[in-house]
């Protein structure tokens, strides 16, 4: 009856003693008390383990900027079977921990895309520029000192008015100053119209031509207001007719002016001024401007 008498495992050779004699294997081939498929599922699973922890280690270092290139790791314990005989401290002595440098080098990085370059560049350029425009802008202000023109009635005069049939007819002459108040800039009126409101309705509108003004000059203007069948809420024709028109009238004037200041004979500066004024006149005929308030802005 045939048996296995003996069987030794080295190393290098494997060798079984039979009855026809001893059998020896390679170093490669597996014992006979481990089965091939147990052998092969911890191998895979050892040489996953060592992926596992090695990515993980490798990417902690490369997004951590603060970890050191240098990387020492400490084994403890006592050798594995295999070392030569002179690594293994004597009976009695403490084992020293032995030490495993792992050097991580910078990986270069990716050229950077020529867009990115030209976005950077851009963006550069843009806020130098907005950067330098706001000093120029400083600077002329600190020179020149713009202020806004200045509008004010010098004088008002109620010709006539009555109602009739819920309409106002009137006729007014307004004398309009307008000055300059910038000692080192010229301006100049391109545009001009005047419209009169009474109790908020618009009863009369005339244009101004326009004309330049020196520095700190002040020009006067005539404007013949003329309303002509204009229609009246109920409430303020009966009241017109009821005798308020003799205790004086209560107007607004509104103004809406193009400027262009001249700073120099090479800037200029263009915009719209809105001036307002409300004015006190007299009954009529003849009546006079009693008080008025002007304000005008940008």
């Amino acid at each position: 009856m045939a048996s296995t008498i003996a069987a030794e495992w080295h190393p290098r050779v494997a060798c079984r003693t039979r009855r026809h004699g001893p059998v020896c294997e390679p170093f490669d081939a597996l014992p006979p008390h481990i089965p091939l498929p147990f052998f092969l599922f911890s191998s895979s699973f050892g040489f996953l383990a060592l992926y596992r922890s090695t990515t993980t280690l490798l990417s902690r270092l490369l997004h951590d900027p603060s970890s050191s290139s240098l990387l020492r790791l400490t084994m403890h314990g006592e050798n594995r079977a295999g070392h030569s005989s002179h690594h293994q401290p004597a009976q009695g002595q403490p084992q020293q921990p032995q030490t495993a440098k792992l050097i991580i080098r910078p990986q270069a990085s990716p050229p950077t895309h020529p867009v990115a370059w030209f976005a950077a560049a851009f963006c550069t350029l843009l806020w130098v520029a907005i950067i330098l425009g706001g000093l120029a802008v400083l600077i002329i202000y600190l020179v020149f000192r713009p202020r806004n023109p200045r509008l004010e009635i010098s004088s008002v005069t109620l010709n006539g008015a009555y109602v009739d049939v819920g309409t106002l007819n009137a006729d007014l002459t307004i004398l309009a100053n307008f000055s300059n108040p910038n000692e080192k800039v010229y301006v100049s009126f391109s545009y001009m119209q005047l419209d009169l409101y009474y109790q908020g309705t618009m009863i009369a509108t005339q244009a101004v031509e326009p004309f330049e003004e020196g520095r700190g000059e002040s020009v006067l203007r005539t404007v013949h207001m003329i309303s002509s069948q204009v229609p009246l809420p109920g409430k303020v024709a009966d009241a017109l007719r009821g005798g308020k028109m003799g205790e004086g009238l209560s107007l607004e004037l509104v103004g809406s002016f193009r400027i262009r200041l001249d700073l120099g004979s090479w800037l200029h500066y263009t915009y719209w001024l809105h001036g307002r004024c409300d004015i006190f006149v007299g009954g009529p005929p003849n009546g006079a401007l009693l008080s008025s308030r002007c304000t005008t802005k940008h």
